[in-house]
């Protein structure tokens, strides 16, 4: 049973009548599992109520995703510990088939009241301010049978872009007069006569204003690099120029919405955007957008962000939906109001918070991806991390992964090759990373569906590693998207001179086979189908300075993996492996070795299905091997005679060499 300890966040909601039994928040911890086909997961709450409260009026509410399985929860017997108060635990299980990898919503429900109603009925509350308290998001991972399941999410939020009919939005748009034609106040009112036009509703009003920013006002790349002053922050002078900065397209914003009805703030505060520098605390608010009430609720808007950026001093187009509408808990990541309340979530950040939280693109979640973890900027690891993502499984996933490991002397930073593997599933992936080196080091994913032409990058990770491996470690190298997941040996380089045991799994290839390179000689060694897509190979010999993963395909062989070699420093001698002719399926046990010396005596092993027969054939000496199932065996001493031996199998009257060693004196 694996103990994992939960990242939980106590929000106090309200303060609470002494009439009312209320739980004081004090701990959580959550234990997994296995129990055959089955996985349970125990949370335990620790905490002290108010009052005594019957066991069976407590009421705990949680929301299960994907069902996970049956959820329970029951009041423990509490423990005295003072006059006032007692200490209680409540016991959350859930016992089902995780293979499905749901998700946990970040926020169970605890209610701890006991009251009657008018009728003497026992009631629950049901309204938010009704709650004790609030456990919040469920970060660790857990693993289960060796895979992760990840805990937490960001809850549901509904966009009102969703409901925008934007095809009637672009045919508002397209009856507007050009901006250089008409003043700010006669373009506002050519607004209102294509929202009684063409009968646009709140959201179609607010994203009419928002295309049409993205349309109409560049950013002032040139003056916002080199003089400032030059600058009109005015929405008129935004609106006049057909260019600004934050402020001005907040401000022409708030101006258009306004003026159409719609209430409308402008927000300022800390950002995250192109001049950010990560982990540095900022002294000043550096940003403006803006917050757009539409059928009631306020939602948040950045129109800067949502219509391009700067590449150096030129402007670059690149109108995004994203930056509309975008639910708090992702617009937050880049964004942190100095007012508070306009962070429209709960709990609320502090800008410490801010500042570590992980940055994360908008293109991330644009693209279908839903949570990564770690989430957090910085963190540290040992030799080994490991960053989970979550996403939808419309589309096949790419990802293209950077290590980078930071040289203090010339304070740069220099990538690290083959430093981490992604393990890519249908609706998640795993990437592994080795930290070889004390110190510094970035990580930078890219990402997207397949088939784009540039991956907009996601994500820039700041790890601190305090060990230096002993034995550092790579991974093999994949070309381009093999689809072979490796489970062992999920590591580089390899050691010449061994054994090891190889298991694969592939959902594209039929056959799969190592292949072991030596001084341009390769070895083929085919792996074991074990059916749904599983390749397995015991007592693969490592020799080659090269070794591949490969599949066979029209006669060709397509190298997919590959691994670097290193000798074995428990060798005598340097790894090497008699000449291969293909044929019949087998393995070699030993000689392992290209030369063997005449007059010594070796033990001969080979496994080969589907043969009756095998000799070892030493000039004119034929000399059989015991069979024993497919496991053949004998201890020969070598002649000589011809400077060759070679093992062969019958079929009928003729001899298939397998293996060809060369003898020596």
């Amino acid at each position: 049973m694996k103990q994992i300890i939960i990242l939980i966040s106590l929000i106090s909601l309200l303060s609470f009548s002494n009439a009312i039994p209320h739980f004081t928040f004090d701990g959580l911890e959550s234990y997994h599992e296995s129990l055959g086909e089955t996985n349970k997961i125990t949370f335990t709450i620790y905490g002290s109520l108010s009052e005594e409260l019957n066991p069976e009026k407590m009421y705990v509410e949680n929301y299960l995703i994907e069902d996970m399985g049956e959820f329970k929860c029951f009041l423990l017997n509490n423990v005295d510990s003072d006059d006032e108060k007692r200490t209680h635990k409540i016991q959350c299980v859930i016992i089902g088939n995780f293979e499905r990898r749901g998700y946990i919503l970040d926020e169970p429900k605890v209610y701890g009241f006991d009251f009657n109603d008018k009728n003497g009925k026992t009631t629950w509350p049901k309204q938010a301010e009704k709650k004790t308290f609030l456990i919040g998001e469920i970060g660790e991972k857990i693993e289960l049978n060796g895979e992760p399941l990840l805990l937490g999410d960001y809850g549901e939020y509904v966009n009102p872009l969703n409901k925008v009919r934007k095809d009637v939005v672009d045919k508002a748009l397209i009856s507007l007069p050009l901006r250089s034609s008409v003043d700010l106040a006669r373009m506002t009112t050519s607004m209102k006569s294509a929202k009684t036009n063409y009968g646009l509703t709140q959201g179609e009003t607010a994203y009419m204003v928002y295309k049409w920013e993205g349309q109409n006002i560049v950013y002032d790349c040139y003056n916002f690099n080199h003089n400032r002053k030059l600058i009109d922050y005015s929405a008129e002078g935004t609106y006049m120029n057909g260019k600004g900065v934050c402020d001005g397209y907040a401000k022409v914003f708030l101006n258009m919405t306004t003026s159409l009805g719609l209430e409308c703030q402008r927000v300022v505060g800390y950002s995250k955007g192109s001049s950010y520098v990560q982990g540095r605390k900022p002294t000043a608010t550096d940003h403006a957008w803006n917050a757009v009430k539409i059928d009631g609720k306020y939602y948040l808007v950045d129109a800067t962000w949502g219509s391009g950026s700067c590449d150096g001093d030129t402007y670059k187009p690149g109108f995004k939906d994203s930056y509309f509408c975008t639910d708090p808990k992702i617009f937050v990541r880049g964004h942190l109001p100095a007012d508070s309340q306009w962070q429209l979530m709960s709990p609320l950040i502090t800008l410490d918070e801010f500042i570590n939280m992980l940055s994360i693109s908008m293109d991330f979640y644009s693209y279908g991806f839903k949570t990564i973890y770690p989430d957090t900027q910085t963190f540290i690891a040992k030799e080994k991390f490991t960053v989970n993502m979550t996403y939808g499984s419309d589309t096949a996933k790419t990802f293209l992964i950077h290590l980078y490991y930071l040289n203090t002397a010339e304070n740069i930073y220099r990538e690290e090759p083959n430093s981490c593997w992604i393990n890519n599933q249908p609706t998640y992936a795993v990437l592994t990373c080795f930290t070889n080196y004390q110190g510094q080091y970035k990580l930078t994913i890219y990402g997207g569906p397949d088939g784009l032409k540039t991956y907009p990058q996601f994500v820039d990770y700041i790890i601190y590693s305090n060990v230096s491996a002993i034995n550092p470690k790579g991974f093999p190298e994949a070309y381009g998207s093999s689809d072979v997941q490796i489970t062992e040996p999920l590591y580089n380089p390899l050691k010449r001179g061994r054994m090891m045991k190889f298991n694969l799994k592939t959902s594209k290839f039929n056959n799969l086979y190592i292949t072991n390179k030596a001084k341009n000689t390769n070895h083929f060694r085919e792996l074991d189908n074990k059916g749904n897509g599983v390749f397995v190979g015991e007592d693969v010999y490592i020799f080659g300075q090269e070794v591949y993963i490969s599949t066979l395909e029209n006669n060709y062989y397509t190298h997919l993996v590959k691994y670097t070699t290193i000798r074995d420093s428990d060798s005598v001698i340097d790894a090497t492996f008699p000449v291969s002719y293909g044929g019949t399926k087998n393995i070699l046990y030993s000689p392992l070795l290209s030369t063997l010396q005449k007059g010594k005596t070796y033990n001969f092993k080979i496994k080969c299905e589907g043969v009756s027969e095998i000799f070892v054939i030493d000039g004119n000496n034929f000399i059989p091997l015991t069979k024993n199932g497919d496991i053949f065996t004998g201890k020969i001493q070598i002649i000589g005679y011809t400077g060759q031996v070679k093992i062969s199998y019958t079929n009928g009257n003729y001899y298939y060499t397998i293996y060809a060693y060369q003898t020596t004196n």
